[in-house]
């Protein structure tokens, strides 16, 4: 009798055990899954970027941790953040030095050295990045694309700060080839690839734009002679076919390329873009869960 009931009481041990592995192997496969999905989707398919680590209480441009955090916690699969120099040199997640940056933090204009950027909060509450936090985020979040802003016309400053960026990730594939990289000529262009062949470029036109159709020819040809597919441009320069004003998106897509418009913050004008050609649109407060309620 007592041999019967520890047989049963082994049996059911080895039931547990093998119910056990069997569920944590089904678990495996379906995280397989899911993260084979997300790899299978290319950066120019996700419809939404956050602008600027995305908005967050109401407020815009902070690149901070907090926004970061937010932005990943409400399904943002691409979030762009602008870099900029301390005056020792340092790379940091800043939009410029300008007088708005300043009241951000509450210092005085010009810019700062590394060791009062990081020591400053943002708007006296949000935490302040530099690059190599922005990468040791990127490892916690490795489903997330990052835009890259830099706001630099010089080809060689550009160099310097995507040299800057390729040594903090130490080269990494994995790592470099989740930038999504926004160059503004063909110059800065083959700067940036000097570094690093990045796989993922698009051309931004905000530094250059022009009501002149020189430009945008010249948009087109160095896109294709360069194989980038994707060009941002300001909403001011889009138009709906219902109220036709410039050209250009006409142009841009008629030139087999996909469009990012910025920055758009209500359904209404996601709709206007959308009727207007974009593919991609970059806001500071919309999630991709909010496009469902478009009516295109």
């Amino acid at each position: 009798m007592q041999n019967s009931v520890k047989r049963k009481r082994r049996y059911l041990r080895e039931g547990l055990f093998l119910i056990t592995v069997l569920l944590a192997l089904i678990g495996f496969r379906v995280a397989l899954a899911d993260r084979g999905q997300k790899e299978d989707v290319c950066w120019w398919e996700i419809p939404l970027i956050a602008h600027a680590g995305s908005g967050i209480d109401g407020k815009t441009l902070t690149n901070s941790l907090e926004a970061m955090n937010q932005a990943a916690k409400n399904g943002y699969r691409m979030i762009e953040v602008d870099f900029s120099f301390t005056n020792d040199e340092q790379l940091v997640l800043a939009h410029g030095w300008d007088e708005h940056s300043a009241e951000m933090l509450e210092i005085p204009e010009g810019i700062p050295d590394l060791e009062t950027f990081r020591a400053t909060k943002i708007h006296r509450k949000y935490t302040s990045m530099t690059v190599e936090d922005l990468i040791a985020w990127m490892k916690k979040h490795r489903d997330i694309y990052i835009v890259t802003d830099t706001k630099c016309e010089n080809p060689e400053e550009m160099k310097k700060e995507f040299q800057y960026l390729a040594d903090v990730c130490e080269y990494d594939d994995e790592l470099l080839k989740r930038f999504v990289v926004q160059v503004y000529d063909a110059k800065t262009c083959d700067a940036v690839m000097e570094v690093y062949e990045f796989p993922n470029i698009m051309y931004a036109t905000y530094l250059h734009a022009s009501e002149d159709m020189t430009y945008w020819n010249q948009v087109v040809e160095e896109c294709s002679s360069r194989g980038i597919q994707t060009v941002s441009v300001s909403r001011e320069y889009a138009s709906t076919s219902r109220h036709p004003v410039t050209p250009y998106m006409e142009f841009l897509k008629e030139a087999g390329l996909l469009v990012c418009v910025h920055t758009v913050n209500t359904l209404t004008d996601v709709e206007r873009m959308r009727d207007a050609g974009a593919d991609i649109v970059m806001s500071d407060f919309l999630y991709e869960g909010d496009l469902q309620y478009l009516e295109i």
